[in-house]
């Protein structure tokens, strides 16, 4: 999927990366650059690099929050709010290629097992298992 996706995102000169944050600040006015990393799993520095990368592209914009200088905001530009709509456009195609294969009992299956990992995914975060950084714990090691 992401070569796939790279390829056909490189003609916009942007890839999975670039087009997911696209992705996350469609649909609001301005986000936290730590919110920002936050829900899209990203490291600050390689999210700034992001960010430089879609700044410079007229995309984004990043401004100081006034209240507290230290805080960054990010926002769409309106070239920036259309190009995010054609990827989310390439990322449906994609999704629907690999999936056109499947037989609606497979579909169900991976609805229920997709469904399953992500309702996990929402305990885990929500208990204790996740440190103050947000990242998980290491593993136990496996048994010999």
């Amino acid at each position: 999927y992401s070569r796939n996706a790279n390829r056909i995102l490189a003609a916009k000169k942007l890839n999975c990366q670039t087009a997911h944050v696209l992705s996350l600040l469609i649909d609001a006015t301005k986000v936290r650059c730590r919110v920002l990393a936050d829900i899209g799993g990203f490291e600050a520095t390689a999210l700034s690099r992001i960010l430089g990368t879609l700044e410079k592209q007229a995309l984004i914009v990043r401004q100081r929050v006034k209240k507290d200088n230290r805080a960054v905001e990010v926002r769409l530009t309106q070239k920036g709010r259309r190009v995010a709509r054609e990827c989310q456009a390439i990322a449906g195609q994609l999704q629907g290629d690999m999936l056109a294969g499947l037989s609606g009992d497979e579909m169900e299956k991976l609805s229920r097992f997709l469904t399953s990992m992500n309702l996990q995914m929402a305990r885990t975060f929500a208990s204790d298992k996740v440190s103050s950084s947000g990242r998980l714990p290491a593993p136990p090691p496996k048994p010999r």
